[in-house]
């Protein structure tokens, strides 16, 4: 196997520039590209602690390749009682 070079990634919670990069990631995972309405919606749901992003390297300007987050959300059971629950995505 030929060896490859050495990959810097950062994990860390999400700044106001991140969210774009992973309105595009969950776009391309999911093939499912949303307009600004969908995602103001979307981002709503994750919680201010809720997400972390894996950029491809450490520096300005470095890109969102990875991320994980929870919404909140509600759960409706038997009983018709509505319980609070995370989607994890």
């Amino acid at each position: 196997m030929p060896q490859s070079d050495s990959v810097t990634v950062t994990l860390c919670s999400p700044t106001e520039d991140d969210w774009p990069g992973m309105f595009l990631l969950a776009a391309a995972s999911f093939t499912d590209f949303i307009g600004p309405e969908s995602a103001t919606a979307w981002r709503t749901l994750v919680p201010t602690d809720g997400a972390v992003v894996v950029r491809d390297g450490a520096g300005p300007g470095s890109e969102v390749v990875g991320m994980a987050l929870y919404m909140d959300l509600r759960l409706t059971v038997p009983g018709e009682v509505v319980l609070p629950t995370a989607g994890l995505s």
